[in-house]
């Protein structure tokens, strides 16, 4: 290795200002630097500096070369004067190093990078929290690589052992870790090669790792780890996370860390069938199971007392269109202990040994895919979410086919308490239908001692009036469906509608309200799906505003989408096919959505 110490060689090019002890200082000079002599070192070479660099107004080119110190660095530069790279920069030593100036360029010239790192290596043997990092004082742009090496480059200084470094991206540890002033950005969009030998995801730890912000280059359909976390000894160190995006992102760049949690849960409730309802008692907590799920909704309930203290932020700031991607969250068990979830019990065949955990993305339970809340109202619920997929005792925990970014956040249930089999009401909806009269329906998955129900009706959500009577099934384990058609109404005035639920005794509580309206001639409308059941193909009469786009969405009773189809609507009345024949006999949830409106049908498919 062939080290070149600066004084000897720098005097060829620069003025120098030695005034300080094994420092490297460069201050521009009118005509200090010709333009035809600006290769400050190349092929190769080594230019190593037990001490710090400053650039002042100064031309330092870094042509192929390396550039080690073991102190701090700092680029001022000038229109004409800057750093350019496209060699290594070297940091290691015994002392914490800082960076200053500005280093987030993003130009090249005559294939070096101005004002910018090209490869950053770095290297802390010290256990030391102080000593082990390099901090960012200003934005930095690495244009190829960062490494967290595995050798030493000089065990006289930089020591011997485990490379315990860390970057750190502002000053000192903020007590927010979302509040990191500064951003480390990665531009080579490599997903291999662009960091290279930072601590393993699952292996969290205190060492190798971003502290703070990161930023990462993206263009493929690959995975991009980014390895951030808090303040070395702060829980687990590391709590970082994985984008695998489905299709191949156009260059976009991804901002990644880990903040405080601020995004709550906007509906609490779940429903997912669990497993069978032994029939002891209403609302049997899931202890009690006698079997396998049994086709009636179940519950579980997030509780704000175990909602993750911090959260993950995933920012796409320069994304254009849909940006598809699963994206996997690694916490550490000091952050997330999986004991603090429930486990389904075994006695619930084939979901026995599942927490209760789950990820919301800006507050939404399985983001973009989410089904409900205007699905799944139990009564004692005032809104929910459908979500079946949990998983066994896994740290990594994760989102699918997601295609926005922001906020991910984990949430669960610790207490047996917090859950039952199954919901007493699973659903209560008002439609329009054919723009000429409301249907009101809802199903119960249970009923005790139920001796029937009031509908009850109101145009201001304070004031309802008895408008019908259902009788209702008494005692029964078995789903029941009923409806009241209201063809008492108006164009253009909102209808609220409630249940009263009576029981023989004489005793009642009240269901959550809905709402529904008829529209003028300009409205969108769609009937009942007829016939319904079928063992054939069915339709449904729309009427459309304007000439316009229908998308047509098969889900299954869990919220799986199995086919998804497009009709031309014009304007006036329309008769929609809905091609069943190929679908097995079972009952499908069908989503029509018509510009911003979506609206749901439930069709049964027999043989």
């Amino acid at each position: 290795m062939i080290r070149l110490y600066p004084l000897f060689f720098f005097l060829l090019v620069f003025f120098i200002d030695l005034n300080a002890q094994n420092g490297l200082y460069i201050k521009g000079q009118a005509g200090a630097i010709s333009a035809a002599n600006t290769t400050l070192f190349n092929n190769g070479a080594l230019i190593f500096v037990n001490g710090e660099i400053s650039n002042n107004q100064g031309l330092l080119v870094n042509a192929t070369g390396t550039l080690e110190l073991t102190g701090n660095f700092s680029n001022y530069p000038t229109a004409d004067n800057t750093y350019q790279s496209s060699g290594t920069e070297r940091f290691y030593g015994l002392n914490q190093q800082m960076i200053y100036g500005t280093l987030d360029g993003t130009t090249s010239l005559s294939g070096r990078q101005i004002n910018q790192f090209n490869n950053l290596k770095v290297y802390k043997s010290l256990t030391s929290i102080p000593n082990k990092y390099l901090t960012l004082k200003t934005n930095v742009n690495v244009a190829n690589n960062i490494d967290f090496e595995t050798v030493s480059p000089n065990s006289t200084i930089a020591g011997t052992g485990v490379n315990q470094a860390v970057i750190r991206t502002d000053s000192t540890s903020p007590s927010n870790v979302g509040d990191y002033a500064n951003e480390l950005y990665v531009r080579n969009p490599s997903a291999v090669d662009a960091i290279t030998n930072a601590a393993a995801l699952s292996g969290n730890g205190h060492v190798r790792y971003v502290e703070g912000k990161l930023r990462r280059q993206v263009n493929a359909a690959v995975s991009y780890d980014f390895p951030v976390g808090f303040k070395p000894g702060t829980l687990d160190g590391m709590e970082g996370f994985n984008i695998t995006f489905v299709t191949a992102p156009a260059n976009k760049s991804i901002l990644g860390y880990i903040q405080n949690g601020t995004d709550s849960v906007k509906y609490r409730n779940v429903v997912c069938d669990i497993g069978k309802d032994p029939g002891l008692t209403p609302n049997d907590p899931y202890s009690t199971c006698a079997g396998a799920p049994d086709g009636i909704l179940d519950k579980y309930y997030l509780e704000p007392s175990i909602d993750l203290q911090n959260e993950w932020v995933a920012n796409a700031s320069d994304a254009v269109g849909i940006i598809n991607y699963n994206i996997t969250l690694y916490p550490g068990t000091l952050l997330d202990p999986l004991t603090d979830y429930y486990s389904i019990p075994s006695s619930c065949t084939g979901n026995g040994g599942k927490l209760l955990r789950v990820v919301t993305r800006n507050g939404v339970v399985d983001g973009n895919n989410q089904i409900g809340p205007d699905i799944f109202e139990p009564f004692e619920l005032d809104s929910s979410y459908l979500f079946c997929n949990l998983q066994g005792s896994v740290q990594p925990i994760g989102l699918s086919t997601q295609n926005g970014f922001s906020k991910f956040r984990i949430h669960g249930t610790s207490l047996n308490a917090n859950t039952a089999l199954p919901v007493e009401l699973l659903y209560l909806h008002a439609t329009p239908v054919n723009n000429t009269y409301i249907n009101v329906d809802w199903k119960t998955a249970t009923e005790i001692n139920n001796k029937g129900f009031d509908v009850e009706r109101s145009t201001d959500a304070i004031d309802f009036k008895k408008i019908a009577f259902v009788v209702g099934n008494g005692t029964t384990t078995i789903p029941h469906s009923y409806f009241v058609d209201d063809h008492d109404v108006v164009a253009g005035i909102d209808y609220y509608y409630r249940l009263k639920i009576i029981d023989k005794d004489g005793t009642y509580s009240y269901s959550p309200t809905v709402s529904a309206r008829l529209e003028g001639n300009k409205s969108f409308a769609i009937s009942e799906i007829y016939p319904n059941p079928t063992m054939g193909n069915s339709s449904v009469d729309i009427i459309a505003p304007e000439n316009g786009k229908l998308i047509i969405q098969f889900l299954n009773v869990i919220g799986q989408q199995l086919k998804e189809e497009h009709v031309d609507l014009k304007e006036g009345i329309n008769k929609v096919n809905i091609k069943t024949t190929d679908l097995a006999a079972a009952t499908y949830i069908v989503s029509f959505q018509y510009s911003e409106l979506v609206m749901t049908k439930k069709l049964i498919k027999e043989n």
